[in-house]
């Protein structure tokens, strides 16, 4: 191998070493720098590992999120954003009942208690959202972190809802109703619509204190500068009711001076106009709290209701031009669960009814919970579950009212759907998928629990009736059109109403049975007098045993 080119050299024996020691010194000063790189390379990476590390450890995105929202919210990009798609949606299609939600994409306000409607595709039918159209749903958020921070009532400044509790050992509340120093309060500041929230109507509620217990009380409060212009008042001393008022109209639009009126309006008539949620009869008592800066222009208009289809023993409240006539808020519930402790509705037929003696309310057989409940009815003559008399069946009664009032509801229902032959189907059916018995009280008792879920139902199983022999129970025993007896009916809707935790009456042992159909029963399926006093001792007697007397 030649060893000619490998370097300079004189001789091959003879190597030149100067040049050797030079290029292996420029080899020792490229490895000093190169490591220089190297280490300065890996500082710089430790150091960039270290800042993000250090960042997200520390970042509170929260904050960053909020922050830039902010930033958008005031440089007005966060509504150019929002503002076009906002435009886009629709207005809700207003209709008088769920049978004329057909368009599964359409969002539907339904009249009767204005509450908005969905297309569930999981349950294949429209189902109430809960939320009610017009109503803020910011109008009442109860703040438990503002309320445990102050006990001076000047410090409730924002808009919506407080609860407060001071004990008699701490006695420290400042600037309460008339000078309290203890108890429990709801608070509740009604924004006046153009003043910006600068002045509320702060209503309270008041228990549990040294004075004034289950009372309310109001004042007009300057939520910037804390000015009174107002005292606090009760809500019952600071009116002059005038009855000349109540006998010249019975449009709510024209109580327009401040005080109160009085309104009574019988079911008959049902002509009541601008009423809360459009209700058309009731009695009502209509007190108008004016603004003080605006004299009479502006009034709160508190309402309370009581004998009316829906709402009764609650309060309603809208903000009232009374120049012209409008209300930028519309009519808003208080509070939806007022006095609703002792408050029953009735589904049923006309068994419920008093049939054939509607016309004297003392035979019914609910009529001694009188003395115990707040009773409101919905029934037909004739109507089933399923099975429509006039149009009406449960689902349509169930449709057309708001339990969210009601602390207990009775059921009673269901020969009708035996006598009229229709299909009884399977306890897991559902309408309007499944038009069956089964299916219509699935729905009823979803109503129900999605309207309350606090709500204690019970369900009465049908009375036995006179079709068959008594060899057979009668209708127990006798078999329908549809395929099935009144007895296997019976026990399917037994087992819906254990699947919805219901409480259930049954029947097949009350007074009215085969041994007494022909001595209490007036034409073979409704009681006579003396049935309907039996059977208001035997429904009476196991609704009170159901709960303590104490808490209802």
């Amino acid at each position: 191998m030649s060893m000619e080119n490998l370097g300079p050299y004189t001789n091959f024996h003879e190597l030149n070493q100067d040049w050797f020691l030079q290029e292996f010194n420029k080899l020792v000063a490229q490895w000093k720098a190169m490591q220089k790189n190297f280490d300065n390379l890996q500082d710089a990476f430790n150091d960039l590992k270290s800042y993000v590390q250090d960042y997200f450890k520390n970042l509170n995105v929260q904050n960053e999120i909020d922050n830039k929202l902010n930033e958008m919210a005031n440089d007005g990009s966060l509504a150019e954003i929002f503002v076009p798609y906002l435009n886009n949606i629709n207005s809700p299609v207003v209709v008088n009942s769920t049978a004329e939600m057909t368009n599964k994409n359409k969002i539907y306000l339904l009249t009767t208690n204005s509450h908005l409607y969905t297309y569930n595709s999981s349950l294949s039918s429209f189902t109430d959202t809960g939320i009610i159209y017009g109503q803020s749903n910011s109008q009442f958020i109860y703040d438990n972190d503002r309320n445990i921070k102050s006990h001076d009532f000047n410090d409730y400044v924002n808009c919506g809802g407080y609860w407060l509790t001071v004990t008699p050992e701490e006695n420290d509340i400042v600037n309460a109703p008339f000078d309290l120093k203890y108890g429990d309060f709801v608070i509740i500041n009604l924004s006046f619509p153009a003043s910006s929230n600068k002045w509320v109507l702060q209503v309270v509620t008041m228990n549990n204190t040294k004075k004034y217990n289950n009372s309310v009380a109001y004042r007009w409060f300057n939520t910037e500068t804390k000015e009174v212009t107002l005292n606090w008042r009760t809500l019952e001393t600071n009116f002059n009711y005038t009855n000349i008022y109540n006998i010249a109209t019975h449009d709510f639009n024209e109580f327009t001076k401040c005080g109160g009126y009085w309104v009574t309006i019988n079911k008959e008539t049902s002509d009541a106009v601008n009423a809360p949620f459009d209700l058309k009869y009731g009695n009502f008592v209509v007190n108008n709290l004016s603004f003080p800066l605006a004299g009479e222009l502006w009034v709160m208009q508190i309402v309370s209701i009581d004998n009316a289809p829906l709402y009764n023993k609650s309060i309603a409240y809208r903000w009232f031009d009374c120049v012209n006539k409008t209300s930028p808020t519309g009519w808003m519930l208080i509070d939806a669960n007022y006095n609703k402790s002792n408050s029953m509705y009735l589904m049923g037929d006309s068994i419920t009814a008093g049939y054939p003696y509607e016309d004297n309310e003392t035979i019914r057989w609910y009529n001694p919970l009188k003395d115990i409940f707040n009773i409101d009815a919905g029934y037909r003559n004739g109507s089933g579950l399923l099975y429509k008399s006039g149009n009406i069946n449960g689902i349509s009664i169930a449709d057309t009212h708001d339990f969210s009032i009601n602390n207990f509801v009775c059921i009673f229902m269901g020969t009708n759907d035996y006598g009229n032959d229709m299909p009884l189907g399977n306890i897991n059916d559902m309408y309007p998928k499944n038009e069956t018995v089964c299916g219509a009280l699935n729905y009823i008792l979803t109503k129900i629990r999605r309207d309350n879920t606090a709500c204690n139902i019970i369900g009465i199983l049908p009375l036995n009736r006179k079709r068959g022999t008594i060899e057979n129970n009668f209708a127990y025993g006798t078999i329908n059109n549809a395929g099935y007896t009144l007895n296997d009916l019976n026990i399917k809707i037994n087992e819906i109403y254990k699947k919805y935790c219901c409480n259930v009456i049954d029947n097949t042992l009350s007074p009215i049975n085969k041994y007494s159909i022909n001595n209490l029963l007036n034409d073979g399926l409704h009681p006579n007098e003396y049935g309907y006093r039996h059977l208001s001792q035997w429904f009476n007697g196991h609704i009170k045993s159901l709960f303590d007397k104490t808490f209802i």
